[in-house]
C-alpha cells in the first residue's frame, strides 16, 4: 500500500499543480481581457474629452465673433449719430457726406463680421434679420445732395478688402469731387 499511497499522492499533487496552473492561466487571460477593456474605456473617455474641448473652443470663438459684431454695430450707430450731428452743426455737405460714407463703411464691416461676407447692396443693411434690428435707417443711404450713396462690392481696397463706397458729391459728373471711403 505504500507504493499505492505514494502514487496517489503524486497524482493528486500533479493534479493540484495542473489545476493551479490552469487557474493562473485563466486569471491571467481575464486580467489581460480586463486591461484591454479598461484601455478601450480610457481611449473613449479621452476622445469624448477632446470632442468636448473642441466644442468649448468653438463656442468661445462664436462668442468672440458675436461680441465683435456687437461692437461694430455699436460703432456704426455712433458714427451715424455723429454724421447727423455734423450735418446739422455746420451745414457743410462735404463733411456730412464723408461722415455718411464712414458710417456706411462701418456698417459694411459689421455685416461682414456677422455674416462672413460683405452685403450684396447697402439696402440689406436697412432690413431687420430675425431678432436683430436693422443696422441702418433707410435715410442713411442718401447723401446730403439727395442722391443714393454708391456701393461697389466688386471694387475692393487692396490692403483692407473693404468695398468702395462713395457720394457723387455736388456734381455727379465730376469724379474728382466724389467723396470716397478710400482712394
Amino acid at each position: 500500500m505504500g507504493e499505492r499511497e505514494g502514487g496517489e499522492s503524486r497524482s493528486v499533487g500533479a493534479f493540484l499543480v495542473g489545476f493551479l496552473l490552469g487557474v493562473l492561466v485563466t486569471l491571467g487571460g481575464a486580467g489581460t481581457f480586463f486591461m484591454v477593456a479598461q484601455r478601450g474605456e480610457l481611449m473613449r473617455a479621452r476622445e469624448a474629452m477632446a470632442q468636448a474641448e473642441a466644442a468649448r473652443a468653438e463656442a468661445e470663438r462664436a462668442r468672440e465673433m458675436a461680441e465683435r459684431a456687437r461692437q461694430a454695430e455699436e460703432r456704426t450707430r455712433r458714427a451715424q449719430g455723429e454724421a447727423k450731428k455734423q450735418a446739422g452743426k455746420n451745414g457743410d455737405k462735404g463733411k456730412a457726406a464723408l461722415a455718411g460714407v464712414r458710417t456706411l463703411e462701418s456698417a459694411v464691416k459689421a455685416y461682414k463680421i456677422t455674416y462672413g461676407d460683405h452685403p450684396e447692396s447697402l439696402e440689406v443693411l436697412t432690413k431687420a434679420d430675425g431678432d436683430k434690428p436693422a443696422v441702418l435707417e433707410e435715410r442713411a443711404l442718401t447723401d446730403p445732395w439727395g442722391r443714393p450713396y454708391v456701393y461697389d462690392p466688386a471694387h475692393k481696397n487692396e490692403l483692407t478688402g473693404v468695398p468702395l463706397i462713395y457720394s457723387q458729391g455736388p456734381n455727379p459728373a465730376d469724379e474728382k469731387g466724389h467723396i470716397r471711403n478710400w482712394k
